[in-house]
């Protein structure tokens, strides 16, 4: 098992920057590698389920449902956890955290997977931290303007 976690700081109050939590965020998340044709995106609420298509080598599908999710003023948190995966992924867990105040946040991306070999999990961590180092900026642009 295998975890990455990157943080962002952004302009706004937990709550005020989950409520922009939606798809627009998603896909511009998603980036243009592997490119990601969203098959159902319901929200980041609990129980909400994303499906996706990934090109990559081929077509495959990847499935997460929201299984958890805690709001407080201070932090508002929900984690994705893949159901149907690609890549021979044995699990995937993603919690998106924010914390904060009324005037800044942080976004915390906090992922655990597992390939159910270490090998894999090792080659894979690379590919894995350089698709959410990219986070940060994205946030920050999309955040740090008006909706």
């Amino acid at each position: 098992m295998k975890h990455i976690t990157i943080r962002s700081r952004v302009n706004g109050s937990p709550v005020s920057v989950y409520a922009r939590f939606n798809r627009d965020l998603f896909m511009a998340l998603a980036g243009t590698f592997p490119k990601v044709t969203v098959r159902r995106f319901d929200g980041c609420g609990l129980n909400d389920e994303t499906h996706v298509c990934l090109h990559f080598f081929g077509k495959h599908e990847w499935v997460s449902r929201n299984t958890a999710f805690f709001e407080s003023p201070e932090e508002i948190y929900f984690v994705d956890e893949g159901f149907t995966l690609p890549f021979g992924l044995k699990s995937w867990k993603h919690r998106h955290r924010i914390t904060g105040n009324e005037t800044a946040s942080t976004i915390h991306d906090e992922i655990t997977y597992d390939f159910g070999n270490a090998f894999l999990n090792a080659l894979w961590w690379l590919p894995f931290y350089m698709q959410f180092a990219i986070r940060p900026r994205i946030y920050r642009k999309y955040f740090n303007t008006k909706s």
